[in-house]
C-alpha cells in the first residue's frame, strides 16, 4: 500500500488531469469570428423578401463575443457588406491565420434555401449564392483545429447533404473538431420572433452561450450541452407558436468540444 502521502499526490495529479479534460484550450489560443447577416436585400423589398431582425441577431451574437474576441481577430458583416464575395474573402483572410490550437466561428442570419445561405447580392443564380460546399471548403482549407459553423436561416439544415465535410458521427476523445449548427432542418423554416425582437433560434443560442447551457456550472459550454439546450427550448417555443423548428447539429466533433469559457 502507498504511504499516506504518495496516495495524496497521486490522488490530486488524477484530479488535475481529469479537470485539464474539461478546460479551455491553451491560453494561447485564439478564436477568429466572422459574423454575416442580412436583413435589407439588394434584390428584395420589404414586403417581398426583406427581413426585420436578422441584423439584431448579429449585433447581439457580435456583442456576445467582442467582450472575450479582441477586434483584429474578427469581422461584421452585415446588409451590403455581406456580399457572396466579400463574406468569403473575410473568411478565407481571417482564417489564414489561425493554427492548429486555435478556433474559428462563422455565424449567418438571412434567408436560407436547400443547399445555400442567401447573401445580400443573391439574384436567384448560382454565382450569387452562398453555397453550403463554399462554407465547407473554407473550413476545410483552415489549420484549426476546432471549427464552428453557426447557420439562423431556413432550410439551413440542408448543410448536412452538402459534400466535402464528414459525417454526423462524433470523434469520441478529441477535445477538437468542426460542428454545423443549424437552426432548423432542411424542411423546415426559421422563425423570428416580434416579441423577443430576434430570431427565435440565436435568441436560445445567445442564451444559452451566456450560461443557460450550463447544467453543471463549470464555466465550460461542451457541444453537447449547447446542442441540448438549443434543442429543448427552440422546439418547444416554436411548438407554442404552433411551428416546427427542429436545431441540426452535425460534423465531425467529440461532444465535450468546448464551444465558450463563460467566466
Amino acid at each position: 500500500m502507498l504511504p499516506d502521502s504518495t496516495r495524496l499526490l497521486v490522488i490530486l495529479i488524477l484530479l488535475s488531469v481529469c479537470s485539464a479534460a474539461r478546460s479551455f484550450p491553451p491560453d494561447d489560443a485564439k478564436t477568429y469570428v466572422v459574423i454575416a447577416a442580412i436583413a435589407d436585400y439588394k434584390n428584395m423589398t420589404p414586403g417581398n423578401g426583406d427581413l426585420n431582425l436578422t441584423v439584431n441577431d448579429a449585433r447581439r451574437v457580435y456583442d456576445f463575443f467582442k467582450k472575450r474576441v479582441p477586434a483584429n481577430q474578427m469581422r461584421f458583416l452585415i446588409n451590403q457588406q455581406a456580399t457572396r464575395a466579400q463574406i468569403l474573402k473575410q473568411l478565407e483572410y481571417l482564417y489564414s491565420f489561425a493554427r492548429p490550437q486555435d478556433r474559428v466561428i462563422f455565424y449567418f442570419s438571412g434567408h436560407g434555401a436547400p443547399g445555400i445561405f442567401v447573401p445580400y447580392d443573391f439574384d436567384n443564380s448560382e454565382a450569387t449564392s452562398l453555397l453550403h460546399e463554399d462554407v465547407k471548403a473554407t473550413f476545410k482549407r483552415c489549420p484549426a483545429r476546432t471549427k464552428l459553423c453557426i447557420a439562423d436561416a431556413c432550410h439551413s439544415g440542408s448543410i448536412t447533404k452538402a459534400r466535402g465535410l464528414g459525417n454526423r458521427s462524433v470523434l469520441k476523445g478529441s477535445k477538437s473538431g468542426i460542428m454545423l449548427l443549424m437552426s432548423s432542418r432542411d424542411n423546415e423554416t426559421s422563425i423570428e420572433l416580434p416579441e423577443l425582437k430576434q430570431g427565435l433560434f440565436s435568441y436560445y443560442l445567445i442564451q444559452g452561450l451566456d450560461g443557460k447551457a450550463d447544467p453543471n456550472r463549470d464555466h465550460i459550454i461542451d457541444a453537447r450541452e449547447l446542442f441540448n439546450y438549443l434543442s429543448k427550448n427552440v422546439v418547444a417555443h416554436a411548438r407554442r407558436k404552433q411551428h416546427s423548428q427542429h436545431p441540426v447539429a452535425y460534423g465531425r466533433f467529440d461532444n465535450s468540444m468546448p464551444i465558450v469559457n463563460t467566466r
